[in-house]
């Protein structure tokens, strides 16, 4: 598998969209597409911010090793059961104050930039 085709999947495997991915590299959408595409390569600095983001290494992205790190492709939560918690989370900020929400917004935010993690195991 090329690096166009690991970035792709682990995309995929986050459930994001291309520009979601763009807006946080601060490249275009169409730039992102060419990486998935295969058509350009991201530059070093590029390739370790996607790193960080996927919470993989760049020698996974690279194909040097064949593994990501475990915790980027296993899930604990089946797509349905993604899809019901964002449907609750939804409904449970009807009503919030305007402040609140931003708050919200923010943590959502920081929580994208920094892939915080939590084990359901503990």
């Amino acid at each position: 598998m090329n690096i166009a085709e690991r970035l792709s999947k682990l995309r995929h495997v986050k459930s994001i969209y291309l520009k979601e991915l763009a807006v946080y590299l601060k490249v275009s959408v169409g730039t992102m597409s060419n990486y998935e595409r295969g058509i350009h390569q991201p530059s070093l600095d590029t390739l370790c911010q996607l790193a960080d983001y996927y919470g993989t290494t760049t020698d996974y992205l690279l194909g040097r090793i064949s593994h990501p790190a475990p915790h980027v492709c296993e899930s604990s939560k089946t797509e349905e059961e993604n899809l019901q918690l964002r449907e609750k989370i939804f409904f449970d900020t009807a009503g919030m104050s305007e402040s609140n929400l931003q708050v919200l917004d923010l943590i959502i935010n920081t929580l994208k930039h920094y892939e915080i993690r939590i084990d359901p195991k503990k």
